[in-house]
């Protein structure tokens, strides 16, 4: 497996053990916790979004310089 996909596939792992544990702090009757968990949400989701956004806009254009 060539590294630069096992280095893309550990991060984005963490990123989604990361919102896993944030519907788990949801779940929780505390008040602060339910915060950090709609923070954590939010944050690695919007993390993942730009990763991925990123990762679509540099394959388009190493096509496009290739054309």
């Amino acid at each position: 497996m060539d590294k630069t996909l096992f280095n893309l596939i550990k991060a984005f792992g963490l990123a989604i053990i990361f919102i896993v544990m944030g519907f788990y702090l949801i779940q929780k009757e505390d008040r602060l916790a339910k915060i950090i968990g709609y923070a954590n949400i939010i944050f690695w989701s919007g993390l993942l979004l730009l990763a991925f956004g990123k990762l679509i806009y540099d394959n388009y254009k190493k096509n496009k310089n290739a054309a």
